[in-house]
């Protein structure tokens, strides 16, 4: 018990740390940009529309890395997942479609899709789909291909999304699960990212009681795969 507590006393004050981080160069930059903008900002336009983008964008991260907090920080504590049964092949076509409007110049391929009846919740079995296609987009150069197969058996389905993408090295799979965990930090800034999206997506499957796996190969691509129980019991008290 005594361990138990202090690993979790260890975690909260970890994740503290981390937020204050990411939070401290969007506040930082902000801060400069509004200084120079008082100072001698206002009268010259170039400046102004710099500082003005730069203040909006920042604000912008801010606003995802606080949502994603906050979801996080449900996740810890009380949030359940409100059951319902609908069609998981339907709702992967739905994301792809909706994958393929924001990223047109990616193959998304989800045609072995069998049909599927799940016990779930839909909106968080969403989000945790958005969050991995999202993740191979940002590492999938053009022209390249993100595979989604969906097959079942008696009591399991499971979700396949595999891409051509920049690949993870083995000695950093053990982590990208981790809370504010980046594999490439240049290109999750790039792409908005705060290195949460992935914790999130642990977080959504094992309140549905099922598993992730990884397998990836730098230069090769990254394959990711979520077993969720058709009939999901009560989830698990995290």
């Amino acid at each position: 018990m005594i361990a138990r507590l202090q690993d979790a006393f260890d975690r909260q004050n970890t994740f503290v740390s981390n937020a204050s981080h990411e939070l401290r160069t969007p506040i930082a930059v902000i801060q400069g940009y509004a200084g120079m903008l008082t100072r001698w900002g206002r009268n010259r336009k170039d400046i102004l529309e710099e500082s003005v983008d730069a203040i909006v964008s920042e604000t912008e991260g801010m606003t995802r890395l606080v949502q994603s907090l906050l979801l996080l920080a449900k996740c810890d504590h009380d949030l359940q997942p409100k059951l319902q049964t609908f069609p998981l092949d339907e709702l992967i076509a739905e994301v792809a479609r909706e994958s393929r409007l924001l990223a047109p110049d990616r193959l998304i391929d989800n045609h072995h899709n069998d049909p599927t009846l799940i016990q779930a919740d839909r909106n968080m079995i969403k989000q945790m789909l958005r969050a991995l296609i999202d993740n191979s987009i940002n590492f999938t150069p053009s022209n390249g291909m993100i595979n989604i197969d969906l097959t079942n058996d008696q009591d399991r389905a499971a979700i396949a999304i595999k891409d051509t993408g920049a690949g993870i090295p083995s000695n950093e799979l053990d982590y990208i699960f981790d809370r504010f965990y980046c594999v490439d930090k240049a290109r999750t800034k790039e792409n908005g990212g705060c290195g949460l999206g992935l914790a999130i997506v642990k977080n959504i499957i094992d309140l549905h009681n099922g598993k992730i796996s990884v397998e990836s190969e730098p230069g090769r691509g990254t394959a990711f795969t979520v077993t969720l129980p058709l009939n999901s019991p009560d989830p698990p008290s995290l």
